[in-house]
């Protein structure tokens, strides 16, 4: 792959991973009065060089997610002390 196409063979993976995990979410909302949830529970979505390949309109609702779990992780923290 490398030589053919000049890619390296794990950043293929990656982006077939990514481009999957885009279509499964695409499955669970097909309309805008639909809802769903799809849980990103691998590790590699917390680094930002992996979700930040994910589609815009992914992104935007897991950077909600991610501030109000940070915010409530540092509060509870914060009450713990």
């Amino acid at each position: 792959m490398r030589t053919h196409f000049q890619i390296r063979e794990s950043d293929f993976l990656n982006f077939d991973a990514l481009r999957q995990a885009s279509q499964c979410v695409g499955r669970v909302i097909r309309s805008k009065i639909d809802y769903g949830l799809m849980i990103f529970a691998d590790s590699r979505y917390t680094k930002a060089d992996k979700r930040n390949k994910l589609p815009k309109w992914i992104l935007q609702f897991m950077e909600e997610v991610i501030e109000r779990s940070e915010r409530a992780f540092w509060k509870t923290s914060i009450l713990a002390m």
